[in-house]
């Protein structure tokens, strides 16, 4: 039959012009494999040949998975790779698909279409209220000529001191360049890099959250073997960061300036779940995406695809050579090779499929290779996930693992040794075990005492709740009222009910949460009352002490306008069932459990409700979400946790136990690597440059 026999026909003319657009435009790319025949491109991409001609004669719609393929062969083969070919491609199958209503296509697109234009319409009734909100404030005089001084006043003083960290930062650079041991340039200013940092700054990160992001990657990368050396060179390292301070940005840093300074083939252990990995793919393909210019991205795996086995696309992990005399890794082939990303998910089935699929590939000797853990605190040494990535690391002779930690009892450590060990500096505006736990015994009211100001017990059933509530609804209100003065929007206000792993469990429990807040009406009298009592006995009292760069309202009638523009703001749906990621506006309330929700989940949380809590491993992780930055808004932050069942438990105890043998081991851990970096300055000098952290020493 003619559409089986591996060869294209003329199109037809009675085909909607959109399908002869996109079968056009489909067989224009096919073109670029020939003399490969329909019949055998079909067989390598495991489809019947008959589907496939369909597909390029009009008389079928392809996949999204279908066109992605193609484009990424053709890539394969070709030896400059053509940027934006898949979007074009995707724009006309979408195009087809509007056209033929009643398809699964057109009918996802029109509710994605009806979903943006509720949220612009959210969006301008927000603005709409807020302006007139503003309005009032003005109209009032509110604000005096001396608070705009004294506004301006912060604003300057904290621009100095973001020059005065980038002057430190550039004075490290120059002190440490005598002995990197791969040129800076490429990875500080390269095309990725720049792209990923312009992002951040477009989110709102200050010039010295940036610069120490820029710093921790710079550092990591000085360690690594250079890509372009001859005898395959592996290290192993570790970064340790406060709970919640940007870990994953921190990575994120780390695999642009990777890129940039020639690594070309990136694997991510992004997690042990699917919902961690996922996050994981969806912050990668948001924050490095193909750039004209710079080397291509191809990505084996996506936001709903786990790597599974490549089958016919194996030849996806073939690395191209513009040289073929030369090595990979030389740098007439490695400015022109395409960068293979991938993001799996830390567990044994998917490892085992992922190493399967490396041996079968070529040699990866001449690869440069980065392979970054997410998930360190997770894996236990010796478990089956443990050996797989030691069988991956086997494989890959040439690659660079660099693990990222947020706990100081990192099994890491106990692994098969490090060459070094890099701990994220403290950022400014972050709240940490400090701020909770109160070193001292005798310490008491809210100005000395952090468990005084930030921690409430409360009943663990439904008045522990609505209590976490209340103050999630008077809290949004008091970001509203002092945005205009710290010129901060407030994009983000979470409360997080932290609750069982179950997700059956977790339904129920978002279903109790939505029918509390639904009875709670915030407008009716009797709650307005209750959120009065708590301003007054709570909030105000602890933020007179513990925030002392904003005005605060006269009185609680002045708030009562900020709490209905918080209120229309949740909306009348105030359960969140997805975070997003940090540059999300959102406001709402999020039920889950911390062992699946990712480092997003700290952006924006103000309110923590521990309705459920049991296990180290969870405790650890909850530091993660917890902890992190909270820009002028630290007075506001609450821990909410059930009074103690029996007088000899208390989980608040139990946690500040635990956070003070995080810091004291965290403390140790930066003697030792101090001591370690004194040594190698001390080697470096005599001319030994070919070890950055002795691994005998880290091994100790």
């Amino acid at each position: 039959m003619p559409h089986t026999s591996g060869h294209l026909g003329p199109l037809k003319p009675d085909l909607p012009a959109e399908r002869t657009a996109l079968a056009v435009a489909l067989r224009a790319q096919f073109a670029m494999l020939l003399p490969m025949s329909v019949r055998e491109y079909a067989k390598k991409q495991a489809l019947q040949a008959s589907t496939v001609t369909r597909y390029f004669n009009g008389s079928v719609l392809p996949s999204e998975d279908f066109i992605n393929d193609l484009v990424d062969e053709v890539q394969l083969r070709l030896r400059a790779p053509q940027l934006g070919q898949s979007q074009e491609l995707l724009s006309l199958l979408y195009a087809a698909q509007d056209a033929q209503s009643g398809t699964w296509g057109h009918a996802k697109r029109l509710q994605k279409q009806a979903a943006a234009l509720r949220d612009r319409l959210e969006s301008l009734e927000l603005s709409r209220q807020e302006l007139l909100e503003e309005n009032r404030k003005l109209r009032n005089g509110q604000y005096s000529a001396s608070e705009s001084i004294r506004q301006q006043l912060r604003v300057a003083q904290n621009r100095i001191a973001e020059l005065e960290l980038e002057r430190t930062v550039l004075l490290a650079r120059l002190n440490g360049s005598a002995t990197a041991h791969q040129p800076e340039t490429q990875a500080t200013y390269g095309g990725y890099w720049r792209f990923y940092r312009d992002s951040l700054q477009a989110q709102g990160w200050s010039a010295q959250a940036i610069a120490t992001a820029d710093s921790v990657a710079t550092s990591v990368l000085m360690r690594l073997a250079t890509p372009s050396t001859i005898t395959p060179d592996h290290r192993s390292g570790l970064v340790i960061g406060q709970p919640g301070s940007g870990r994953t940005t921190a990575a994120v840093g780390l695999i642009a300036k990777a890129i940039d300074a020639g690594y070309r083939l990136v694997i991510v252990l992004g997690g042990n779940q699917n919902a961690l990995r996922r996050q994981v793919q969806e912050r990668l393909d948001e924050a490095l995406p193909s750039l004209p210019g710079e080397p291509a991205i191809i990505r084996l795996t996506g936001a709903d695809l786990d790597y599974s086995r490549l089958g016919p696309r194996l030849r996806a992990l073939e690395f191209e050579k513009q040289r073929p005399d030369q090595p990979l890794n030389s740098p007439e082939n490695l400015n022109g090779t395409a960068v293979r990303l991938l993001v799996v998910k830390k567990n044994a089935a998917v490892l085992r499929k992922l190493n399967v699929d490396l041996k079968a590939a070529a040699s990866f000797a001449e690869v440069p290779t980065l392979v970054v853990d997410l998930d360190t605190d997770i894996a236990q040494p010796g478990s089956a996930v443990g050996r797989h990535v030691q069988n991956l690391l086997h494989i890959l002779p040439n690659a660079q693992h660099v693990a990222y930690s947020y706990s100081p009892f990192v099994n890491h450590l106990a692994s098969d040794g490090l060459d070094f060990i890099v701990e994220m500096p403290r950022p400014a505006e972050y709240i940490g075990p400090s701020t909770f736990r109160d070193a001292e015994q005798d310490v008491s009211g809210p100005a000395t005492s952090g468990e005084s100001a930030f921690v409430r017990r409360v009943d663990p059933r439904e008045r522990g709740l609505v209590a976490s509530m209340d103050a999630f609804v008077l809290t949004g209100a008091m970001k509203i009222h002092r945005a205009s003065q710290v010129g901060e929007v407030f994009a983000r206000h979470i409360l997080f009910v932290h609750g069982p792993a179950r997700l059956d469990e977790q339904d129920a429990l978002r279903s109790q949460v939505a029918a509390l807040w639904k009875s709670a009406n915030y407008a009716s009298t009797e709650s307005i009352a209750r959120l009065r009592e708590l301003y007054e006995t709570d909030v105000l009292p602890v933020s007179q002490v513990r925030s002392t760069d904003v005005q605060l309202p006269s009185s609680f009638d002045e708030l009562v306008p900020a709490i209905k523009t918080a209120l229309t703001r949740i909306g009348e749906d105030p359960i969140a069932h997805k975070l997003g990621t940090g540059a999300d506006h959102l406001w709402k309330i999020f039920v889950s459990n911390a062992r699946s929700a990712s480092e997003s989940a700290s952006e924006g949380l103000t309110i923590l409700h521990l309705h459920h809590c049991s296990g180290i491993a969870t405790m650890l992780k909850l530091s993660d979400i917890w902890f992190g930055f909270r820009p002028h808004y630290t007075d506001l932050v609450r821990l909410y946790i059930p009074m103690p069942s029996r007088p000899d438990h208390d989980l608040y105890a139990d946690l500040s136990n635990l956070w003070q043998a995080s810091e004291e081991f965290r403390t140790e851990i930066g003697a030792l690597t101090n001591s370690i970096s004194l040594k190698t300055k001390e080697s470096a000098t005599q001319g030994d440059n070919d070890t950055i952290f002795p691994d005998d020493k880290i091994r100790e």
